[in-house]
Parts: C-alpha cells; structure tokens; sequence
C-alpha cells in the first residue's frame, strides 16, 4: 500500500520556498511527504509532469488503498512561465490537484481548486490549516496524525461561546462534573 502526498513548490525565491517547505515539515512530521521546488513555471510544469507520468500508472490500475494526492503552492509572478499559466498547463495534464496561487494581488481564475494566499505570510497556523484540510483521511489514520482543531471545530467553539454568553449560561469548569455514558433514565 503505498500512500504518496507531494507538494511543489514554484517561486523564483529558494530561500523563501525552503521557509515553507519547512514549516510543512515540521507542521506534519509524522506524513512522508514528497516535496519538490522549481524556480520558474515552466520548470515546474516539467517536474509535475514527470511526477504524475512516473505515479500514474498506479492510479490507474485502481490498487486497493493506493493513491497519490497533490499540491502546489506556486508564485503568480514568475519568469518563464506565471502562476495563471502554470495552473491553465497543469489542468491539461490532469485536474484533481488543489494549486494555491501566492502573492500580493488576488489573481481572477475561476477554477474551485484554486485559492489564493496573500504573501508574505504572516499567520503561519492559517497556511498550515490549509494544508491539513487537504491531507486526505486515509493519511491521517494510517499514520496516526493527531486530530487538531480544525475548521469546522473552531466554529463549533466559536458558536458554543456565543450560545453561552447569549442564553448568560455559566460554563463548568472541566472535571468537575461526574462523567456518565449511560443516559439518566438507565442509572
């Protein structure tokens, strides 16, 4: 069963993309994670291409728990090759890839695996989030990643603060309450 999550990394700056690069490391030090870096579009087109030929076969025999997840974070401006061109070659070549535009100015693409982050990137838990809501399950389980508050956790806490200053509810404080799974009515 072999499990494959790249990234690329496309920005004419190294020293930046190794920054991201390793914050990626050390946000999921527990998930291999196959990382590539280009210096320009068209290198990095190169590289995607080289990767999805060598992994596609896999795909498509359709091996049980045999997958490969991708995700570039490229520059918008590049020499060569930019980012909106880069995503338009990517898609000819395949279109499940999730690709984060960086940069300063919100590009107008209309392509739902496309999102936009605004460089430089000052909210380094925001950035990482990201990429853990693309880590597919089967990698969390597989390589026992903890659960961490996600999205859908931090609005759940944001509405259960809320609830509770507007119904002036007093929160209990953690162990004090006997903990039970049995309903009531069965003790």
């Amino acid at each position: 069963m072999r499990k494959i999550f790249y990234i690329l990394f496309v920005s004419q700056d190294e020293s930046q993309a190794s920054v991201y690069a390793d914050k990626v490391k050390n946000g999921f030090p527990q998930i291999p994670i196959n990382i590539e870096f280009a210096t320009d579009g068209q290198m990095a087109l190169e590289k995607f291409e080289q990767f999805y030929r060598r992994h596609r076969w896999k795909d498509d025999l359709k091996e049980k728990g045999n997958f490969l997840h991708r995700v570039v974070f490229s520059e918008i401006k590049m020499p060569v090759m930019d980012g909106p061109t880069l995503v338009k070659e990517i898609r000819k070549t395949e279109g499940s890839s999730m690709i984060f535009l960086l940069g300063d100015k919100n590009p107008d693409i209309d392509d739902p695996a496309v999102e936009f982050i605004e460089t430089p990137i000052v909210n380094w838990t925001n950035f990482l989030l990201k990429i853990e809501n693309l880590i597919p399950e089967e990698f969390k389980i597989t390589y026992g990643m903890p659960k961490s508050n996600n999205q859908i956790n931090k609005k759940l806490n944001e509405f259960s603060v809320q609830f509770l200053k507007e119904n002036e509810i007093e929160e209990s404080q953690k162990g004090t309450e006997p903990i039970s799974f049995l309903p009531k009515y069965f003790e």
